[in-house]
Formats: structure tokens, C-alpha cells, sequence
């Protein structure tokens, strides 16, 4: 990821009409908003302690701050490049998932007693199952978005196919994250579908079928009924009045409160970005001194903000966001679809905290932001239904 953005960057330097480029990159504020982010997380530099941790956070951000304007050097190519490019994207994680699924199957017994300890199958991203269930849920909606506009019986066949085998692996993973992911995509789908007045009927219908997909998996996937089973163990837990930090539900709960404690006391500038983990680690290790793993960090992308870089920060965050939910409901589902999984993410995970979630946010959202893909829109279907 790191070679593929500095080679993104050094053809955007030395790009023929950089200057026309950059004269409307500047003028593009969801773009500018993008990479003034990484920015003002930067100036956390002068109230933060622990600068080694520092730089590794500024590291993963540099995505945010050089990639919007590399991508709109070549505004121009997105068109030619936006089918080839999601159709790889398919691709990769087609094998991803095989490789995942081959791992389980092989040790189908082992993988199922794990899943009762909220262990889950490797899969790629160095086993980052969240940030990559949720890239599988991203694949959901692309194989919706070409698949509705298949042109033959056979090609809605294969693309209905490769869709189920995505579904079939999402279940099995059961990463609550993406699970969730998935049917906001498919529900999000069916809103678009159900825009049109001829396909009411028949969303209703797929509606139904979406309402079967949980109880078959219930019923055939050993780990998706032991995820649900944790999930029942958690909600159990979490109302005692015994803290566990093992527990993953439990876990983030804790992270809110500790994130709270500490905004009690830096509310305005939060701990800057350098001391967020050293803040969260004392306290873990004080309330839970047998724990051997990594403290957690606010799970929640606007709470981490708001620790690191104080009020000014998480303000500035959700106006980011909402300038891009206005950008992305002008388009179509594709764009919608993306924008929501990505953002689902941000409510319950970290997400910018990662090099896998901050590049996935990124560069998924630039790389369909430019494309013509604005097919499948709710305009196009009102004046469909003006007709």
C-alpha cells in the first residue's frame, strides 16, 4: 500500500497540468476537507508526549493528507479505469475469501470451539477481520451495482452467483461489523430499487428472502450461531457489575468510559494524538492488571478524534463527513452504499487508526468519487416516475 500511494503521488507531481490541477483541487472542498484532516491531527504535536507514537498515527494518516489530490490529477482516467479496477478489486477478495474458507474447512472443529471465545478465521489483511469483512461488504455492493446492470440472463447469473458465494462468507466469518455491513448494503439496495414503482412488488419479495438469509445461516453455519450465541454472552455480561475487558462488546464499552474520563479533564484539547494510547494502556493496566493484550483505543472514529485532538478536531470531523454525505447523495447507490459501510465502521471501530481502514476509506471513496457511475441515482428515478 505504501509503494502503490508514493508511486499515486510522484505521477501527480510531475503530471503535465499539476498546476490546473491543484487550482481545482483547492476548490474542491470535500477533496480539501479530506487532506486538511490529516493536518489539523498534525498540530497535536505541541501538547503530545509520547512522539514516537506520534509519528506512527501520522503515518497511517498520510493517505488522507496526499491522496485527494492525486486522485483528482487524474480525474480525467477515473472513467477508464473504474470497472477494470472494482473488477480486481472482486478478484482479490474472491481469493481472499477462498484462502479464509479453505483455513476453516480444514480445521472446521478447531476454528467452530473458537468462535465461542470470539475467535474467528484468518483472512487477509493481516487478519484485520473487521476492516476486511467490511471491504467484503464494499464487494456486496459493487457485484449489486454491476449486476443489476448485467445485460444478459447469464451475466445476472454469474453475478447473482459470485454475490451468494460473498454472502455465504460473510456468515461464516459472522464479524459483527460485517455482518452489519452486509445487510446495510442490501437494504440500501432495495431502497433504490423500491424508488421505482414497477420493482415495489418484487423488493418486497427480496426483502423477505434478506429476512431468511440470518435464520438459514443460524441454522447451517456453526460459527454464525456461536457468534450470536457471544453476542447473547455479552449482553449478559456487560449487565453485571463485573468489568471484563475480554469481552469484546464489553471491551468497547470500557473504551468509552475511559475516553469520557479522560475528556473530563481535557475536554478542549484533548491528550494530543501522541498520548491516546498512553492514556487508554495505564488505565486498562489499572483496572485489569492480569491483561496481557494491547490497551484498546475509543472505539468510535469521533470519540478517538475527540481524545487526541480535542472538541475543534471532532467538530471538524463530523463536518468532513457530512460534506461528503451530501457529495455522495447526489450520486448514486454504488456511491451511497460505500460512503454508509465505511461510515457504520467509524461509530463502532477506530477506524482511521489502522493503515488498512484508512486506506480503505480513502482510496474506495476517491477512486468511485470521480467515475460515471452516478447510473442507478434517486433523480433518475423520480423522473422515471414523473414519466
Amino acid at each position: 500500500m505504501s509503494i502503490g500511494m508514493m508511486t499515486l503521488v510522484l505521477a501527480a507531481i510531475v503530471h503535465s497540468k499539476r498546476k490546473n490541477n491543484w487550482s481545482e483541487f483547492i476548490h474542491n472542498t470535500p477533496y480539501v476537507l479530506m487532506s486538511l484532516y490529516a493536518i489539523i491531527m498534525a498540530f497535536t504535536f505541541f501538547w503530545s508526549t509520547d512522539l514516537k507514537y506520534y509519528l506512527q498515527r501520522m503515518t497511517i494518516m498520510l493517505p488522507f493528507l496526499v491522496l485527494p489530490f492525486s486522485f483528482l490529477s487524474f480525474r480525467n482516467e477515473t472513467h477508464e479505469w473504474l470497472k477494470p479496477g472494482l473488477i480486481l478489486f472482486l478478484v482479490f477478495l474472491t481469493i481472499g475469501n477462498s484462502i479464509s474458507l479453505f483455513t476453516y474447512f480444514s480445521q472446521k472443529d478447531l476454528f467452530d470451539a473458537s468462535y465461542g471465545f470470539s475467535k474467528v478465521i484468518p483472512t487477509p489483511f493481516k487478519s484485520d477481520h473487521i476492516r476486511y469483512s467490511m471491504a467484503v461488504a464494499i464487494g456486496c455492493a459493487v457485484i449489486l451495482f454491476y449486476g443489476q446492470q448485467a445485460p444478459t440472463l447469464i451475466s445476472k447469473i454469474l453475478w447473482g452467483g459470485l454475490f451468494l458465494y460473498f454472502t455465504v462468507f460473510i456468515h461464516i466469518l459472522s464479524s459483527k461489523t460485517g455482518v452489519l455491513s452486509y445487510y446495510l448494503v442490501c437494504l440500501t439496495f432495495l431502497f433504490y430499487l423500491f424508488r421505482k414503482k414497477q420493482n415495489r412488488k418484487f423488493v418486497v419479495g427480496l426483502l423477505l428472502l434478506l429476512m431468511l438469509i440470518p435464520v438459514i445461516s443460524y441454522r447451517f453455519s456453526s460459527t454464525f450461531r456461536s457468534k450470536i450465541s457471544y453476542l447473547e454472552y455479552s449482553f449478559h455480561e456487560i449487565g453485571n457489575n463485573h468489568l471484563q475487558a475480554n469481552v469484546s462488546d464489553e471491551g468497547r464499552i470500557i473504551s468509552y468510559q475511559y475516553a469520557f474520563d479522560i475528556l473530563k479533564k481535557q475536554p478542549l484539547l484533548g491528550v494530543g494524538l501522541g498520548d491516546v494510547y498512553k492514556e487508554m494502556d495505564w488505565r486498562f493496566k489499572r483496572d485489569f492488571p492480569e491483561r496481557t493484550e494491547e490497551p484498546l483505543l475509543p472505539h468510535n472514529q469521533f470519540l478517538m478524534v475527540w481524545v487526541g485532538g480535542g472538541l475543534l478536531a471532532c467538530l471538524y470531523l463530523v463536518y468532513f463527513q457530512w460534506r461528503w454525505i451530501t457529495r455522495v447523495l447526489k450520486f448514486g447507490f454504488l456511491h451511497v452504499a460505500v460512503f454508509l459501510v465505511l461510515f457504520f465502521g467509524m461509530l463502532f471501530e477506530p477506524l482511521f487508526e489502522t493503515q488498512y481502514g484508512a486506506c480503505i476509506y480513502v482510496i474506495i471513496i476517491l477512486f468511485i468519487d470521480k467515475s460515471p457511475s452516478n447510473m442507478f441515482k434517486l433523480n433518475e428515478m423520480n423522473k422515471s416516475d414523473c414519466n
